[in-house]
């Protein structure tokens, strides 16, 4: 059987980057006739090219899954995000993460060890991704299957390794792994999602690994979106703050462009661009998808 694994660079730019993209992936059952694979394999390629660009983030207070069209997939209804009752937690010298095994295993939580607020408030560090109500921003990222199949999506509960993990003395990195199984009738497919952090650094390898094991062809999507809560806030003389933008901006590889979230809030933007990357920008800080070098 294929064991096909999908990597993506990611880390947070200046901060913290997570880098995710949407790329497309075969899954299949070792071929008997190499005419009919090849074929097949021609129409899932255009197939995948096609649902990706039909691919819609979720903006705001949502648990849908993205919005594509698949035959005979009902349409998700948004819900209230939930606040995880245990996080899998894994630290470094720089970085604290809370990864939500119950969902996705995706990471809602990311504060910075080594930045506060101010001066004066150096008790708590700057929490970038979090599952506040007031102020809420966090990552979910999954698989979907073009074949109405079992998916590992951002909805699904994985199984962690770890529930705590901290980079130790002498160490230069550290990694934590989360696995969904899905096995019934000719399914029988692992996928194992890992998180990858550097000492000193605060970028993230986030790594897919996929092995099916059955005699059912896969063929899988992958999609992440951010979602993150568009606070009003009023402008301060007093808040240097209150005048800086708040919300998502894309970068094409040579400029970056800002984008209007009410806007957004009607009609999702659809752009294509190799060696970017898109984003949420606060004051000083951003969080952003960044995809593989040279990859759209």
């Amino acid at each position: 059987m294929d064991n096909l694994r999908l990597v993506l660079w990611a880390g947070f730019f200046v901060l913290l980057w997570l880098g995710v993209n949407q790329w497309n992936l075969d899954y299949a059952a070792p071929p008997t006739n190499p005419s009919v694979v090849s074929t097949q394999t021609k129409e899932l390629t255009t197939q995948n090219n096609k649902r990706a660009e039909e691919t819609a983030g979720v903006l705001g207070l949502s648990d849908k899954l993205p919005a594509v069209t698949i035959q005979g997939r009902s349409a998700e209804t948004a819900e209230k995000p939930r606040i995880a009752s245990r996080l899998v937690t894994v630290k470094t010298d720089v970085l604290e993460l809370g990864i939500n095994p119950d969902k996705g295993g995706d990471i809602v939580q990311a504060k910075l060890l080594k930045y506060f607020p101010s001066k004066n408030e150096t008790s708590t560090p700057i929490e970038l991704l979090s599952y506040n109500e007031e102020s809420y921003q966090y990552f979910q990222t999954g698989l979907l299957s073009l074949n109405n199949l079992p998916e590992p999506n951002h909805q699904q509960a994985f199984v962690e390794n770890y529930k705590k993990l901290e980079l130790r003395e002498g160490q230069e990195q550290v990694s934590t792994s989360l696995v969904w199984r899905a096995n019934q009738e000719q399914t029988n497919l692992e996928v194992v999602k890992s998180y990858t952090l550097k000492k000193g650094r605060y970028d993230i390898l986030l790594t897919y690994d996929v092995k099916n094991l059955g005699t059912q062809d896969y063929t899988f999507v992958l999609y992440n979106q951010l979602v993150k809560k568009d606070k009003k806030q009023e402008r301060s003389m007093f808040n240097v703050e209150t005048y800086s933008f708040n919300g998502p901006i894309i970068y094409d590889g040579d400029s970056y462009e800002k984008l209007d979230i009410s806007e957004l809030g009607s009609a999702p933007t659809t752009t294509t661009h190799t060696n970017g990357w898109a984003s949420n920008i606060q004051h000083h800080f951003l969080v952003a998808m960044v995809p593989e070098r040279n990859q759209p």
